[in-house]
């Protein structure tokens, strides 16, 4: 899909990203602007410290609230690997922090353009599969259909 992906025009992905930006937050179909926000977590184990950042598309409120969920996810999990703990957990906090001083885009990010691409990519893709590949797929889940083992079980057994 990634190669797809890529080759799509121009014009196309910066439509549907355009789409994207202006329409409703998918996670709570409050009002945009919408775009991917990122937010940052660390947890850590004795000598095991992990950190990550998680994208989402979604409205302001819905990645501040993500932002909020990284910051006391760190700051309660963060701390206790040695020795990268105590130095990567305070990174992750002002990380988030920083991310919640971001304005609102008043255009959609290469990040969404790029979530743009792949969506249309995957579009593209279940239509160049077509209702034929969909048609074959439910005949083989009937039970009279070839590919179930009780309709095949039936049949008498030819033996040579």
């Amino acid at each position: 899909m990634f190669p797809l992906a890529r080759q799509l025009p121009a014009a196309d992905v910066h439509l549907r990203a355009l789409k994207i930006h202006g329409g409703g937050c998918p996670l709570c179909a409050g009002r945009g602007p919408v775009d991917v926000r990122t937010s940052y977590r660390t947890w850590s184990a004795v000598v095991l410290t992990h950190w990550s950042s998680r994208r989402q598309i979604s409205c302001r409120g819905c990645g501040i609230r993500a932002q909020l969920r990284g910051i006391a996810w760190s700051a309660l999990l963060g701390w206790w690997g040695l020795p990268l703990g105590p130095l990567v957990t305070p990174i992750q906090i002002v990380r988030n922090l920083v991310a919640m001083l971001v304005p609102d885009p008043q255009a959609p990010s290469a990040a969404l353009a790029w979530q743009a691409s792949l969506l249309l990519a995957q579009e593209r893709l279940a239509q160049a599969r077509g209702p034929g590949r969909a048609a074959h797929a439910e005949r083989c889940r009937r039970p009279d259909g070839p590919d179930n083992p009780a309709a095949a079980s039936s049949a008498p057994a030819v033996l040579e």
